[in-house]
């Protein structure tokens, strides 16, 4: 799905520290909770990465958002995600979760805050043959075109510059 939505990213999680160690949870096959330096040694994602690198990003006002309690209810958000599926395909369900659409509904959820704009399927680029055979075995010939998706603050320059993101740091492992 990375083609159609034309996003710099291909997957996304969210860093808590805990007992002074970065924590990376994640959608993978499920999601999931991993040592940072544990993560960036194993990871695909970082092994796939443009020069092997990965990103991490800070809400432009997080001194201000990202405050005690806000912190301890996306913990418990994430939480309650524990072990469920990483959906590899477009859906706004509560079954199965794109990493995008974790990170979406925890900031909404435990912020008011949105962290990107929503967008609807019919607005991404779903002409390349691999984007259309992965609808086809989603979806059939029923295409959700106006089901809302999150695709990240990148994703084909959505986002960018509305004040949500602010610093952005390129790490190589």
């Amino acid at each position: 799905m990375h083609l159609a939505t034309r996003s710099p990213y291909s997957h996304c999680g969210i860093l808590f520290r805990r007992n002074g160690e970065w924590r990376v949870y994640e959608p993978g096959q499920l999601v999931s909770e991993t040592s940072l330096a544990v993560w960036v040694n194993r990871s695909e994602w970082v092994d796939r990465g443009k020069s092997k690198q990965f990103v991490v990003k800070r809400l432009r006002d997080a001194e201000n958002v990202l405050t005690p309690a806000a912190l301890q209810q996306l913990q418990a958000i994430i939480e309650q995600h524990s072990n469920k599926d990483n959906e590899l395909a477009f859906g706004w369900s509560t079954e199965s979760i794109p990493c995008s659409e974790l990170l979406w509904k925890m900031y909404r959820q435990a912020t008011g805050r949105e962290i990107g704009k929503l967008q609807t399927l019919r607005e991404f680029d779903l002409n390349h043959p691999a984007v259309q055979a992965k609808l086809q075995e989603r979806y059939g010939k029923r295409i959700p075109l106006d089901e809302g998706y999150f695709a990240g603050p990148d994703a084909g320059k959505q986002g960018v510059g509305d004040g949500t993101v602010g610093s952005t740091t390129y790490l190589n492992p």
